[in-house]
């Protein structure tokens, strides 16, 4: 017999979640605070620019695909996938680049590697051949629950175990392959896909640029956002109730049982089991009662002193002309990287130099603007609010801030009197991830992916410190970004699936 299950946010996550249980029989409800799905995954307009809120690139297809097949539907029927070659540019000062392609077109990415780094291009298909074994091998960690260190023995873990390097970091690991300073960069910056420096990012993240190069990078028509849409028209295809605009209250709980919830309207709603997709600290914090008392290992005067990812500041520029030069994807790097990188991660400080990822999704949708604008989607890695600040409350820094991207993507990115094309922006601070999106300390990656932060040691997809509870989500086990996250949500529906003696033949990512 299936159960009422409550779902607390409608992103990739708590979607997967709800859709996949949908199709077994479960009755479910999704409470959303806005009156729009996807919460870091929705979408934005700036004047006639449609933009993604958050992320903009889907790696792992195939972990989208099974989501679509978990809960009996076919993922290319509902959205329009794009393969991206080139993946993007790397950007090194305004006179240095490389183009990076998938393995699909490996012939241009050696040729690529020979014209920017010829001592270290024949060192290209090691990284893959090894990078390629050690994925096969540790990717099953990322598709199974923990719930104790007796959960790790097993010959998963065993066999992956020899290719984790605990200590090692992804830079080092880069120095096994590469000389070249920016070769090593070009293949380790990726861990800011995850907030984090690669100079301290555990290697076990060195897959995340194999994943781009071995499976591709895409753009989903009408951007990634479309994602969350879609996923919830098969939730309610599938006869789920999906309630916008219902901010949650609080949880109910008896004693350590957890038992609904209750809206902000003060609805209350009694349910089996709650699966939480929003924000968990942000959880923690405002919606479990007296949480300081009732919860041991993650009340909020413990998680403070956590590690979390960096934060973002956030560019959304709408333009009166197209730059058909500039790629789909540009990440431009700051002049010292590595100091940029670790005043951010580290210090908490930020640099006067930094790096820009730059978002031109019209070079390949022409759905996002108007025939003749263009919209850019800039980013600053900057760091998270921790230490306390004002500084992103003025609107002097604010400006300056602007300024300096706009001079960046003038001076590296070509884009000559850029200002003067620009019609509308808007623009988002760390404060404004964590006051408007309830992301917890301006964290936009959320808990940081240090490895006593990974596996067993970040909260539990089946929260052990109160009954009936799930977690979905960044902030949960396997960790953050659009595949990952997909994957919480598989998860919480095998451990749902199991507990109510409901058939789910959870499918494993064997085959490469």
């Amino acid at each position: 017999m299936s159960g009422r299950i409550g779902v607390i946010g409608a992103g990739p996550g708590g979607l997967t979640t709800a859709m996949i249980l949908a199709s077994k029989g479960f009755k479910v409800t999704m409470f959303e605070t806005n009156n729009y799905v996807g919460g870091r995954n929705s979408s934005l307009k700036v004047g006639d620019s449609k933009f993604d809120v958050g992320p903009t690139i889907l790696m792992m297809k195939f972990v989208l695909d099974q989501v679509f097949k978990d809960a009996g539907r076919d993922a290319d029927k509902y959205l329009n996938v794009m393969r991206l070659n080139p993946m993007y540019r790397l950007q090194f000062g305004p006179q240095k680049h490389i183009d990076c392609y998938d393995m699909t077109q490996g012939d241009k990415m050696m040729a690529e590697m020979q014209r920017v780094f010829p001592k270290d291009a024949t060192s290209y298909r090691k990284y893959l051949q090894y990078e390629g074994d050690r994925f096969r091998k540790m990717i099953p960690l990322l598709q199974k629950p923990y719930h104790g260190f007796g959960s790790l023995l097993n010959t998963d873990t065993l066999k992956a175990l020899p290719n984790i390097s605990l200590h090692t970091t992804m830079h080092q690991l880069l120095g096994k392959y590469y000389q070249d300073p920016l070769a090593k960069i070009s293949f380790s910056f990726q861990a800011k896909y995850l907030g984090m420096s690669p100079y301290d990012c555990p290697s076990f993240f060195g897959m995340i640029p194999y994943v781009e190069h071995a499976f591709g990078c895409y753009h989903v028509e009408g951007g990634l956002n479309q994602i969350s849409v879609a996923m919830s028209k098969v939730f309610k295809e599938l006869g789920g109730d999906l309630q916008l605009n219902k901010p949650i209250k609080q949880l109910i709980l008896d004693g350590k049982k957890v038992k609904g919830l209750i809206t902000k309207e003060g609805e209350e709603h009694l349910f089996d089991d709650v699966v939480v997709n929003a924000d968990f600290f942000h959880v923690a914090e405002k919606l479990i009662p007296n949480a300081e008392n009732v919860l041991q290992k993650w009340k909020p005067s413990k998680t403070a002193k956590k590690r979390f990812s960096c934060s973002t500041f956030m560019l959304y520029i709408h333009l009166d002309k197209v730059y058909p030069e500039l790629e789909h994807n540009t990440i431009s790097f700051a002049d010292d990287y590595e100091s940029n990188i670790k005043a951010i991660s580290g210090h908490l400080v930020m640099p006067d130099d930094f790096s820009v990822y730059v978002c031109n999704p019209t070079k390949s949708d022409s759905t996002m603007s108007k025939p003749g604008t263009s919209g850019l989607y800039c980013l600053v890695p900057v760091p998270n609010l921790q230490k306390v600040s004002d500084d992103w409350n003025n609107p002097d820094v604010i400006e300056l801030m602007k300024q300096k991207i706009y001079k960046h993507l003038e001076d590296r990115c070509h884009l000559k009197n850029i200002r003067d094309h620009v019609l509308e922006e808007k623009v988002l601070t760390p404060h404004s991830w964590r006051d408007e999106i309830h992301v917890h300390q301006g964290a936009t990656f959320s808990l940081a992916h240090s490895i006593f932060q990974l596996l067993l040691w970040r909260p539990k997809n089946k929260f052990d410190e109160l009954e009936n509870l799930y977690l979905t989500g960044a902030g949960t086990h396997p960790g953050s970004g659009i595949p990952t996250i997909l994957e919480s949500g598989r998860i919480v529906s095998s451990l749902l699936c199991d507990k109510y003696g409901v058939k789910y033949d959870k499918e494993r990512y064997e085959n490469f």
